[in-house]
């Protein structure tokens, strides 16, 4: 797309058209990773035309869409075998804010030793996210337009030996999780089960827990703390999760906003999501004063449950609806079969759009959620679906 003129138009036009048709604040470019200098070059002419007809489009009246990009721990991909730098200077001219992902520096990849995967910094290389952070500045880019991304899962090692248990110790695969992943909720279940000892290190300012031979790396309540302190130090613009569904009851996301309203220097906090259960939005760790903020952690908690009472309910009328269905391709009177199948093929197609529905409008229209808390409760949800 990026590398032909006519598709980068269309990708433009089209970007521009769903943002105004949903309301969005902006647009943010997940392109992981433009692989060769072309590519760059490509980028470079991306962000300069999508610029200009974002521009163009707010002669409208409406306010200008934000312009923002996924990009690598650092400017340049020092550690690949095809050397290549992103354009700075596009960035500084056309893009409002980039998140930088600040994670997965180790993994599945490498498992001879034990690593932490988004520790924040490193005396012995430049893989790290202090270093990334600072190389995006020393290359031009100011920090109020950097959002550093934090990660809210671990990645996981098998210990070659399980007395030897530090970071780099030696190691022969990856550990629990599927391919060497768990997110944080899973984490701290796996740890309460285990009895796992967590460590925080402070050299790194990362965690690890380990139980056995089964080692993980992640970033506890006190990692966590720390990087917001350094974001804010740093004259950041903010920081970013990745991803809100992967937190184990508020914990992470509470110690996030605790941190950055102390030092209040304005950073932004957002929040992606990446799993549907259950719902995590993004207003709970908006800038918001202590006592909203509480407020929206309670709707958003009992949106949670909401969420996940919708969903079990919706499972459980697809299955009685398969169950119907099947029962209906052994009926001898075709036409009520028909009609059935027709009835049946709409109650799905309804329950869909509702749980999908219900998953975005939480996000996009978040000043309006107290009421959806309110019409949506469990004796009207299974009334609906009882209905149904």
């Amino acid at each position: 797309m990026a590398n032909n003129a006519t598709s980068r138009a269309a990708f433009i036009n089209s970007s521009i058209e769903v943002a105004r048709k949903y309301n969005f604040d902006g647009l943010d470019l997940g392109w992981e990773f433009p692989n060769t200098k072309e590519d760059m070059s490509s980028l470079s002419l991306l962000f300069e035309e999508w610029y200009n007809a974002i521009e163009y489009e707010s002669l409208s009246g409406q306010p200008r869409l934000l312009l923002a990009a996924g990009v690598y721990f650092a400017p340049s991909f020092f550690l690949s075998d095809v050397y290549r730098e992103y354009p700075t200077d596009a960035i500084c001219k056309y893009v409002d804010f980039l998140n930088v992902m600040c994670f997965d520096y180790h993994g599945k990849w490498n498992t001879s030793v034990t690593a932490e995967h988004a520790l924040l910094y490193d005396k012995s290389t430049n893989i790290s996210t202090s270093y990334g952070i600072s190389s995006w500045i020393e290359a031009g880019v100011p920090a109020e337009k950097l959002v550093m991304g934090l990660p809210l899962y671990g990645r996981t090692w098998q210990l070659l030996d399980p007395e030897v248990h530090g970071i780099g110790a030696p190691a022969v695969g990856v550990g629990p999780g599927e391919d060497g992943f768990m997110p944080y909720i899973d984490i701290i279940d796996f740890n309460s089960a285990n009895a796992a000892p967590e460590v925080y290190d402070e050299e790194t300012v990362s965690t690890y827990s380990y139980s056995g031979t089964n080692w993980i790396g992640y970033d506890g309540v006190k990692s966590i703390r720390e990087k917001v302190k350094f974001a804010n130090d740093q004259g950041l613009a903010g920081y970013f999760i990745w991803s809100l569904g992967y937190d184990n009851n508020w914990n992470l996301s509470t110690e996030e906003y605790k941190v950055h309203s102390y030092n209040r220097n304005g950073l932004c906090a957002v929040g992606f999501m990446d799993d549907p259960y259950p719902v995590r939005s993004a207003f709970s760790v908006l800038n918001q004063d202590p006592a909203e903020a509480d407020k929206l952690l309670k709707i958003q908690r009992e949106l949670d449950e909401t969420k996940i009472i919708l969903h079990k309910t919706i499972d459980s009328v697809l299955a009685r609806g398969e169950k119907l269905d099947s029962l209906v391709e052994k009926s001898s009177d075709l036409s009520a079969a028909s009609q059935l199948r027709e009835v049946f093929k709409s109650s799905k197609c309804y329950v869909h759009i509702l749980r999908n529905v219900f998953d975005y409008y939480v996000v996009i229209n978040a000043e309006a959620s107290e009421e959806l808390v309110k019409s949506l409760t469990r004796g009207r949800m299974q009334e609906l679906f009882d209905c149904s």
